[in-house]
């Protein structure tokens, strides 16, 4: 049963990253989450190690996510913030759930340099992290202007 939820967990956050795919009924999103709820309340099944802190905040999350799209038939009817939201919330609890946190996909709103337009960018925890670090080492190694030595053209 864990697996067939999985399986629709994918299937339902796979629409967010692709505009263009069509999204699930939102229904669908509430039954899926309802059911994992009710073993997460229980400790059963992929639940039974987990944390009483990780169990409590993936009951938080779904609350969250139920009270955003509480009314709607549709991610449609959602703006693209809470879109993010949902998305984010759906890839933390589906990572909880396999055990995969580097799999987990984080979307955020970002501006370009130079533009006005606000895109979507998504990436996996493992993928942020690689940029985090190479943005680090970058620093680390940029050159040190010293009194002995000129700094031009670096």
């Amino acid at each position: 049963m864990v697996k067939l939820l999985l399986c629709a967990a994918l299937v339902a956050t796979s629409g967010f990253v692709h505009a263009s795919e069509k999204t699930p009924p939102l229904a669908d999103i509430r039954i899926q989450q309802l059911e994992i709820r009710e073993r997460v309340a229980a400790a059963e099944g992929a639940y039974k190690d987990m944390s009483a802190a990780e169990r409590d905040q993936i009951l938080r999350l779904q609350n969250d996510l139920l009270a955003l799209i509480a009314g709607k038939q549709s991610l449609d009817e959602l703006n693209e913030v809470d879109k993010v939201a949902a998305f984010n919330s759906l890839e933390w609890i589906k990572a909880k759930v396999t055990d995969s946190e580097d799999q987990r996909v984080v979307c955020e709103r970002s501006r370009p340099v130079g533009s006005h337009r606000v895109q979507r960018v998504c990436a996996t925890v493992a993928q942020r992290r690689v940029m985090q670090e190479a943005a680090e080492q970058v620093i680390r190694n940029r050159p040190l202007c010293g009194a002995q030595e000129s700094c031009r053209g670096n």
